[in-house]
């Protein structure tokens, strides 16, 4: 797997990608960097109207820097060391949570 990290502000994003075509973000707040989370899921918490779905599909770099640009903001915001509790909270519910949206197979039976 191939990867970089990025520092930005408050957060880290470490971008991965394996043979081509497997595309990987996880972000972090740099006061927290071991506490990384998927991209899609904290944007889903930090900001439930961006609609992360989406991105599930994304094969790129640049449809991902389109993808994330206008949500940059609010993601910055909910890592914020004031509220980075909240949000890990949010998120490790969200861990919890069944996610049977993630297959395209079962999106017709729930």
């Amino acid at each position: 797997m191939d990867y970089v990290c990025i520092g930005a502000r408050n957060l880290i994003f470490k971008f991965g990608r394996w043979r081509s075509e497997n595309y990987e973000v996880r972000v972090s707040p740099s006061f927290a960097r071991t506490d990384s989370y998927e991209i899609v899921d904290a944007l889903g918490v930090a900001d439930p109207a961006a609609n992360a779905q989406p991105f599930l599909e994304v094969a790129s770099w640049k449809l991902l820097s389109r993808f994330l640009e206008p949500r940059f903001h609010p993601l910055e915001t909910a890592f914020h060391r004031d509220n980075f509790q909240d949000i890990k909270f949010r998120l490790a519910q969200l861990r919890l949570t069944p996610r049977l949206w993630l297959c395209s197979e079962w999106r017709g039976s729930i």
